[in-house]
Parts: C-alpha cells; structure tokens; sequence
C-alpha cells in the first residue's frame, strides 16, 4: 500500500482520460513512448507566500496551476532523455526478435523507468526478459486500456518506494500541502508551503531507483486549507452566507479554497462573495457556481 502523509495521495487515473498516455499500438517499434510528448520547462518555480489579507489578495486563476505549479493531470511529461529512449528501444527491438519459449510479447513500450513489456505469462516472462534489460512484466489487461495505460499502472508500482521514503522523511515537518504521483513522468510530485525547508528541499532529484521527487512551494498547508474549509462549512451550517451551497475544496494550487454555490445564489455577487468568504475563511476564496449533488438511485439487495 502506499505510504499517504496522513492524507489522501492524489493518483492520477489509468483509465477515463485523466492522464493521457497516447494511442494503442501493439507493435513495440511505433507504440509511442510515454514522455515523449515536449513540454515547455518541467521544473518547479517557487509561488510567492500570501502576506496581505484574504480579501486583498485572490487565489490564483480558476484555483487550478500557479506561475510554473505542475497539475499531474493535465501537465504532459517532459521527453524521456534521449540516451535512455535509445537504449530502451534497442532492448524491445532485441526481445522482439528472438523466439520465446512459454510466453508471447504482446508489446512493449519505453517509459521514463524503463521499458515495459506486456506478456501473456507472467512468470516465464519476468524470468527471461528481466536479463534482457526490461524492467517491468504485466500480463497484458486490455481493461487498463492500450499498451501506454498499462504501463501507467505498472509504474506506480515503482513509484511506492518512493511515497514511502517521502512520508518517513517529512514525518513531523509542518508546512506539508500534497502528494501526486505523475505516472507518465516517473515522478512523484509534493506541494510544500513556502518557505520550503531545507530537509524538504533535499528530497528533491532523481533517486538511484530513477524516480524523480519533484517539491513545489505553494501558498498554504493542508492543514491550513482544510481549517480553512471547514470554518466555511460552518457558517453555511449555521446560516451566515446568504448562499445555496454545494462543496468546498482545495485549490489545486495551494492558494486558496474554492467554494461551489448553486449558480441562481451567485447571480452577480461571485466579488462580494469571494470576498465575504475569505474573510471567514483566513484564506483567498475560489467561487464556482456548482449545483446540488444528485443522490445516488438504486436499488439495495
């Protein structure tokens, strides 16, 4: 199980187009690779600390990326390094070409940790193509869509290592935000309140076991956004906001909370909204309009 710093890790999901990965190929030699896609600069840039009062200054735009903030699920991953695509793509050209007994290949694909390759017998697989240089064997799951999908899902795995060393490391260290895991960049990803301490910032890098720990300053802990939330679910609750409300919830960026509101409670109020909120909150405040959750229909039994 992997390690969550007493909270929920956001994972990115394999299916449902929350993180995209490409298209299905099963021939290993056009299958395209995942991070192969260009990015414009991967690396974190800090966001500046919240000094000035909630109602002066506002969360960032849509409560979504701060200034070079990275979302895991809808960042594309920087490109793999060339040296290692190369050398991937020699592995899957070699195990292509011999004759396996006990298994078949049903493709193979590079990936920021290595290559996968997707069988129809596990054990004999993972004993032969190991040697060869391929790091991952899953028996192939079309109910983890194509080949890149299925490779998400086995790089999580690799990623656990990591999310354990993480939560042991920063055990008792204030200031923590989030966690994601970015699958199709290798990467786990962990949003600290700025200013980052120094132990925080040494987690930072690529490990030996080739996983990258990516820290990015935001505005507020999760400790702070979530006492945040619920002072403004209490006034709901006790009826000072004249408002209709739906949820609360963190910013993804850390700058605030963002707070839904049945769109006819907003009308042309979301300013004074916003501001009434944040001055409840202690925090910058998001408003979206968002309509009342439907309940579940059904029958038990």
């Amino acid at each position: 199980m992997l390690g969550v710093l007493g909270v929920v890790v956001l994972v990115g999901a394999i299916v449902g187009g929350a993180v995209a990965l490409g298209h299905r190929d099963d021939d290993p030699k056009t299958t395209a690779p995942i991070g192969t896609a260009p990015v414009a600069d991967p690396t974190p840039t800090a966001t500046p600390t919240l000094t000035t009062k909630p109602d002066v200054e506002a969360p960032n735009e849509d409560c979504g990326h701060g200034d070079g903030l990275i979302n895991v699920f809808t960042t594309e991953p920087p490109p793999i390094d060339p040296a290692s695509l190369a050398e991937q793509r020699a592995v899957i050209d070699r195990i292509k070409a011999k004759d396996w007994s006990g298994f078949r290949i049903i493709g193979a694909v590079p990936t920021h940790l290595g290559v996968f390759a997707a069988v129809d017998n596990y054990d004999a697989a993972k004993k032969a193509l190991e040697p060869e240089g391929v790091r991952m064997v899953s028996v192939a799951a079309d109910e983890l869509g194509d080949l890149n999908g299925q490779a998400v899902n086995a790089i999580q795995e690799l990623l656990e290592p990591a999310v354990n060393d993480i939560t042991r490391a920063t055990k008792g260290v204030p200031g923590y935000a989030s966690l994601a895991l970015w699958q199709d960049a290798g990467a786990v990803v962990v949003d600290w309140k700025a200013p980052i301490p120094t132990e925080i910032e040494a987690l930072a890098g690529v490990r030996d076991d080739g996983v990258t720990v990516m820290i990015q300053s935001v505005r507020y802990s999760e400790k702070e956004t979530r006492a945040a939330q619920q002072r403004v679910s209490d006034a709901f609750e006790h009826h000072r906001v004249d408002a209709k409300w739906t949820m609360t919830d963190r910013c993804q960026d850390g700058s605030g909370v963002v707070v839904g509101i049945e769109p006819d409670s907003i009308g042309t109020r979301k300013a004074a909204l916003e501001t009434e909120l944040s001055d409840i909150a202690g925090v910058p405040v998001h408003v979206v309009a968002a309509g009342p959750i439907a309940p579940a229909v059904g029958r038990l039994g």
